[in-house]
């Protein structure tokens, strides 16, 4: 006869069933998230379009700044400076430092 581990013998039927509905909601909060996320990032590029050049640029914004804005208009948001790159990257954002200043201080260039 096998010995069952504890973790095991703690399973039941009703234990593995609450722990797939969790992770089902999980996957809902997740997906419910991505999705408000999507819409809330599409409403900022609307405002403020990306800037191509230095030049054509008359905002520059850090993650942090975006994020922040975007926390007091929708303060459920969940949104990280990974995803908030991402996403700025693929609609045609760049970063730059500001002008006439020479640090190391990267922005977002918006119109």
């Amino acid at each position: 006869m096998k010995k069952q581990s504890k973790q095991q013998i703690e399973e039941t039927p009703e234990k593995t069933a609450q722990l797939e509905e969790q992770e089902r909601l999980r996957k809902e909060r997740h997906e419910q998230n991505v999705t408000f996320a999507a819409e809330v990032l599409n409403a900022f590029v609307k405002h403020y379009p990306p800037a191509h050049t230095i030049d054509e640029a008359t905002r520059f914004l850090t993650a942090g700044e975006i994020i922040q804005a975007i926390k007091e208009i929708y303060p459920t948001a969940i949104i990280d400076d990974y995803t908030l790159s991402v996403f700025l990257k693929t609609v045609g954002y760049r970063f730059a430092p500001m002008r006439d200043q020479f640090n190391t201080a990267f922005r977002w260039m918006a119109k």
